[in-house]
């Protein structure tokens, strides 16, 4: 084979060359590959499309991790935002949620992801709380004991060996400023104030929360 300028030009090593370059562009793909699931496996958002994209769980972990009186909140996709799948992962860039405060208030809100950084997004369209009841912590206080070991307690509540008024096993995790001691194997949520006979009719605990 001779090349432009009259001299012979090894096809062998004109085939190594292609070899090398293929081998090149092939490593540069897989780190890319790499970069974006190690950015995807640490939590971040994901970018496509022109638009920063993250999970619904994500999502709902931001609301609870910035706004210290969002007890229970679930998020679904805006159908409408900028969507894309990442490994077996759908990304959303806008997601509509609601949920309730552990005083009791429901709200919603829509949830838009604004950057790559984890704290990166902004809410709007607020009903129902103001953003100042979510960021502060407020508890429904539990009735308290009229000092004998008799008498009601109220709906919902029963007195323990202690004489306190303890909340009923519920679906709520709000009932008290501390929370639920354990989570049954129905799903209800226990605030009992001992381990023994804890979730005892609701088929046994699944889960310690506060184990006393």
């Amino acid at each position: 084979m001779v090349g432009i300028s009259g001299l012979p030009v090894d096809k062998r090593f004109g085939e190594a060359q292609d070899w090398s370059v293929m081998r090149i562009r092939r490593l540069s793909t897989g780190l890319s590959a790499l970069a974006v699931g190690l950015v995807l496996g640490a939590g971040a958002s994901a970018h496509a499309d022109g638009a920063w994209l993250t999970t619904r769980t994500a999502a709902a972990h931001g609301l609870q991790g910035r706004f210290a009186n969002v007890a229970t909140v679930t998020c679904a996709p805006d159908r409408s935002s900028a969507t894309q799948v990442f490994g077996q992962t759908r990304y959303w860039q806008r997601f509509v949620c609601s949920g309730g405060t552990y005083d009791r208030v429901s709200f919603r809100l829509k949830f838009s992801v604004t950057g790559q950084c984890g704290s990166c997004w902004t809410i709007f369209n607020l009903t129902g709380a103001g953003v100042d009841r979510l960021r502060t912590r407020h508890a429904v206080a539990a009735p308290t004991a009229t000092g004998t070991s008799t008498g009601s307690c109220g709906s919902g509540y029963y007195r323990n060996s202690r004489g306190n008024c303890v909340p009923s096993p519920s679906t709520d995790p709000t009932l008290t400023p501390d929370g639920p001691t354990a989570i049954c194997a129905d799903g209800t949520y226990s605030y009992s104030q001992s381990a023994s006979g804890t979730c005892s009719h609701h088929g046994g605990v699944a889960t310690w929360i506060h184990h006393p």
